[in-house]
């Protein structure tokens, strides 16, 4: 999934696909925070959201993610330590 709107709108419907694998929205001008409930996608794989204006921490939620196997926030607000 990936397109050039910006908003957060794009991260709220992937949250309505529980079989997606690929989150592509790098450079999307995203805002605010990444939602937790992406944390509910048991199967994805990659989440790339770099080179949004994205901010806060990662969520816990995420690390439940047993098949996650790369998370890309490079160039955004985001900041913590993280165990995922």
């Amino acid at each position: 999934m990936a397109d050039n709107i910006p908003g957060t709108s794009q991260v709220d419907r992937c949250e309505q696909a529980p079989a997606l694998e690929f989150i592509w929205l790098n450079n999307n001008m995203l805002n605010g925070t990444i939602p937790a409930s992406l944390g509910m996608i048991a199967s994805l794989e990659f989440l790339y959201l770099s080179g949004n204006y994205l901010e806060g921490t990662v969520p816990t939620e995420l690390g439940a993610l047993q098949k996650l196997q790369g998370l890309y926030i490079s160039a955004t607000n985001v900041s913590g330590t993280h165990s995922i």
